[in-house]
Parts: C-alpha cells; structure tokens; sequence
C-alpha cells in the first residue's frame, strides 16, 4: 500500500492535485459549518433550511451544464477560475459583516455562488485527473482523493469551535478564501495543455447535454453501475439523512452529540475504507461498485433494531468503509472506459443524478415514516438497496468475469497535452455512496 501511495505521491502534478484540493476541501469544511451557524443567527431554523437548500440547487440544476463546460475550456483553467470565483463570493460574508448590514439573503447568495462555482470545478477535476497519472494508478488516485475529502469534511467542523477561540466567525470566511487561492496557485502549476481537439467546434449546449447520456448509454458497464448508484442513493441517503435522526432522538433517547458520533463513525470508516482500497488492484471495477452498495445496504438493514447508540456508530463505522468500495471504483471506471474528451459531462452526469437522488430521498423516506415504525424503514430501505446492487453486480460481472468488455483503450493523446514525464510512463499493469 505504502509503494502504491509513493509513487503517486513523486508525481508532482498529482500531488498538486491533491494537495490543492485537500486544503480547499478542508476550507470547505469549516465554511459549511460557519454558514450554517451564522444563519442560525441570524433567522433561526427556517434560515438554515434556505441556506442548506441554496448549497445545493444550484448543483441539481447546473450540474449537466458544468460537466459539458468542463470539457468546452481547459480543465485547468477551469479549476483556477472556479477557485478564484468561490473565494472572492465567500470574501462577500466579511466584506457585508464589516459594513454591519449583514442579512440572510446574503448568507442565502454566497450559498448558491459557491455551489454553482462547484458545478464547473468538480467535474473539471475528475476528468483532468487521467491526463496526470498512468491508468493503473487511477484506483489509487480516486481511494486517496476519496480519503482526503472524508478527512476534510469531518476535521474542518472539528477546528471551527477551536478557531473561534481566537478569531471571530466572519474571519472563517477569509480564512476559507485563503484556502480557495492556495489550490489556484497549486492548479496554475499544473503542467497541462488541454486536450489536443480541445479547439474543435461544438454543438448546442443541449445537444452535449444529450451527448452524455448517449455516452453512458452505449457502454453497459458504465450505464448499469450509474443507474445502480443513482437508485441505491435513493434509499440509502434517505435513511442517512431523514431515519437516523428520528432513530437516535425517539427511539434511542440520545442528544446531538451522539447523533454527530454516529456520523463521525461513518465518515472515519470511509477514510478508512478508501486508505485501504488503494492497495488493491481491481479489474471488475462495476462489479466491485455494485458489490459495495450492496454491503452497505447489508449494514445499514439493522440500524433500527439496535438497543443503543455506539452499536449503531459500530454499524455506521462498517457503512463507511463499504461504501468506499462503491465510490473510488465507479470514478475510476468513468475514467477508463469515457472518451477522454467527453469525461467532464459524463462526470457531470453522475453528479447531477447523485444530487436527484438526494433531493428525492428525503421525501420519499419521511412518507415511510409516516405509515412505518423506524425500525421498518431501515430494514426496508438496506433490504432495497442490497437487492439493486446485487442485481448489478451479476449484470456486472457477466460482462467483466470473461473479458468481453475489456476496458476501451483511446488513443494517446498527442504528447503537448500531457507535460507530467510520470503521466506517460507505459503502465504497469490493468487497472459516496455513504
């Protein structure tokens, strides 16, 4: 595992990668936390539900058209732009603070600015990154990344009260800015050109819009674990989301604390999952991501029966770590076997339906909840989501277990669009759900 990592690791562009990503994602972090606060504040509960909504419409509703814009420009460029753009909308926070006319709308704008500059960045990162790395490393590269942002995520909240011991919560805001342009500076040393048709002309944007499904479509390894991912989704975020609270505070008993335990423990357990999985080397890539969902829905099942709150933080720790199997794979199966050149909206694809899924499953798992004991739904609900995943997964490996659809393998792209001497060393071998 350690050789893996290191090797990785010399090449200096992936590192950049990472590292920018790591620091801005860890700036993200304590940001969610501090917005979320300040609305608090500001307008009480209904505030924070307009904040959250803000933070993530704009994904949903953009996301098809940040993945087709992705492979328009330069990703490179296009990261950068994004960095800059997010920092400068979170410099708005202070900046209104210390004019004193600091109001919910503003929270309200700098929330959707920011998830809107994430629709152009994060599929722009995901397709940039196969230009850097050889393709046997991409499974490695997807589970460290993967590792990192679970990091960040869970950390990031962890500093804020730690920070506000010495500064004040509009000074989160500059330091989350800060962070934003460390990984522009870490992406402008990025050497890459872009992609050598980089310049060809381009249909309608919904023509290209239209286009990543057709790319999807064509490929049954790409279609069957995107439709799995998109309908275990369904379910398991729900029961994350909506289920888990009702089930630490009235059936349990047990306060906030406990329930931030809880998904600390699932946040632990995917870093932990994705840490290890790089130093495997898997080849049934959609049959492994099937598997995954489907291990998660086998540890999520008994959630409602359990008689205390830490067995529940032992089941949630197991979650996490399964669900590392689904995610790392399923990126790194996008980038094997998607034209380079059409990456970015098919990246944009999957995210778009991932935040589908999200923005479905909480009313979908309230309704149960409504004609069904708690205990119900999760059995119900980790039942569904083993039942899609297995299903996939033999779709899967009927296709995988004999070769006959062996990873494509695209042209090289011309030798100015990759500048990293690592990215074209000849390859070593075949290459959140939570």
């Amino acid at each position: 595992m350690r050789l893996r990592y290191l090797d990785l690791l010399r090449n200096r562009d992936f590192s950049l990668l990472l590292g920018g990503q790591t620091i801005s994602r860890l700036g993200d972090g304590l940001q969610v936390a501090a917005l979320l606060w300040l609305a608090l504040h500001l307008g009480g509960a209904g505030a924070v539900t307009l904040t959250a909504f803000a933070a993530s419409a704009p994904r949903l509703a953009l996301g098809l058209f940040g993945g087709v814009y992705a492979d328009r420009l330069d990703r490179r460029r296009a990261m950068i732009f994004s960095d800059i753009t997010r920092g400068l909308a979170v410099l708005l926070i202070p900046l209104f603070a210390a004019t004193g006319s600091l109001a919910v709308w503003q929270l309200v704008l700098v929330a959707a600015l920011l998830s809107a500059g994430g629709t152009l960045a994060e599929p722009a990162r995901g397709a940039l990154l196969p230009a850097l790395i050889r393709r046997d490393q991409l499974l490695p590269a997807n589970a460290l990344s993967g590792a990192t942002l679970q990091a960040s995520y869970w950390l990031g909240p962890a500093m804020l009260g730690l920070i506000l011991q010495f500064a004040a919560l509009k000074d989160v805001f500059s330091l989350d800015a800060a962070t934003f342009g460390i990984a522009a500076v870490t992406d402008i040393l990025i050497r890459y050109r872009g992609l050598a048709d980089e310049t060809a002309p381009h249909g309608g944007i919904i023509a290209e819009i239209g286009d990543s499904f057709s790319v999807a479509r064509r490929d049954l390894l790409l279609w069957v674990p995107i439709l799995v991912f998109t309908l275990g989704l369904l379910f398991a975020a729900g029961v994350r989301l909506v289920a888990l609270p009702v089930l630490v505070g009235r059936t349990l008993h047990q306060s906030a604390g406990a329930f931030g335990l809880m998904l600390g423990a699932a946040g632990v357990g995917e870093m932990a999952g994705n840490v290890i999985l790089g130093q495997f080397l898997i080849r049934a890539k959609g049959t492994a991501a099937a598997l995954g969902l489907a291990l998660l829905g086998l540890f999520r099942a008994p959630l409602g029966l359990i008689p205390n709150w830490r067995l529940g933080a032992g089941l949630l720790f197991g979650s996490g770590c399964v669900s590392a199997l689904t995610d790392a794979p399923l990126i790194s199966l996008l980038q094997e076997r998607t034209p380079e050149a059409k990456l970015g909206r098919v990246i944009g694809l999957v995210g778009t339906l991932a935040y589908g899924a999200d923005a479905l499953a909480a009313p979908l798992i309230g309704g149960l909840l409504v004609i069904m004991p708690v205990a119900a739904v999760f059995l119900l609900c980790g039942l569904l989501t083993s039942g899609i995943g297995l299903v996939g997964a033999g779709v899967c490996w009927s296709r995988e277990k004999d070769g006959r659809a062996a990873t494509p393998a695209p042209p090289e792209p011309a030798a100015e669009t990759r500048l990293s001497p690592e990215a074209v060393e000849p390859a070593e071998g075949v290459p959140s759900a939570e």
